[in-house]
């Protein structure tokens, strides 16, 4: 049967050491099913987690392009990733103790030359240079280009005023423990801080706990001495095997 108008869903893919989790994921507040049959169960993933998922956009946002466009001369940068970002930090509670982990951890220093976000926030490339090395990245060009592309993207402010709410956010975390960004509304101290702490130390206890455990029972033994091990009926034995 044809369906008229599909969905495209791309999975990303990648090693488990490139990800690193700060807290628990976060549970779909509706199920990705969008008919109610009976005896249809909803479906409610978990997700990945806010925190990690601004802190990636933070970091990356920061560092040089991985990528040319065209005719491989104009670096190209993650332009949605700021939208995103701009989002992100507009519409959603974040723990700031959870943020600043994540950030702190996050697997994409690796290949970057510094190892923390700049103060005020900047996105690389952005004019004026901060450093004579840096490229010049066509921020303002390409936002406006997106906006003018995407009807839904107009409603979201210019380049320039979506890095002035990244700085804004960011200007405070460091100094945010045991707070909780609420928008609109910025920074304030999250009476729940102590008990989702203590949350955070059973879950890291029983990541150790399960890792023990899989470690333990992942190593295959070896095969119990056979036949073709002892040799034949002449009891030679060949190279390398157990004796």
């Amino acid at each position: 049967m044809l369906v008229a108008d599909p969905i495209v869903v791309e999975i990303d893919i990648k090693p488990p050491s490139k990800m690193v989790y700060v807290g628990p994921p976060d549970i779909s507040h509706r199920s990705v099913t969008a008919l109610d049959l009976h005896g249809l169960m909803p479906v409610r993933p978990t997700l990945f987690p806010i925190t990690n998922q601004i802190a990636d956009k933070l970091v990356l946002l920061t560092g040089p392009p991985t990528s040319l466009r065209g005719n491989n001369t104009t670096a190209w940068h993650r332009y949605k990733d700021l939208i995103d970002l701009h989002y992100l930090i507009s519409t959603c509670r974040v723990d700031g103790d959870l943020l600043r982990q994540a950030v702190a951890t996050n697997w994409n220093w690796n290949r970057m030359d510094t190892e923390r976000l700049p103060v005020p926030y900047r996105v690389y490339g952005q004019s004026p240079l901060a450093a004579p090395d840096e490229r010049q990245v066509p921020w303002e060009a390409e936002i406006d280009a997106l906006r003018h592309r995407w009807p839904q993207l107009r409603a979201y402010p210019r380049f320039s005023a979506m890095v002035d709410t990244v700085s804004h956010f960011t200007a405070e975390l460091s100094t945010a423990q045991g707070s909780r960004w609420r928008p609109g509304q910025g920074w304030e101290p999250d009476p729940t801080a102590a008990a989702r702490a203590a949350q955070r130390a059973l879950y890291a206890r029983e990541d150790r706990a399960r890792s023990a455990r899989t470690q333990h029972t992942s190593t295959t033994p070896p095969p119990a001495a056979g036949p073709q091990h002892r040799g034949g009926p002449d009891q030679t034995r060949g190279p390398g095997l157990r004796p």
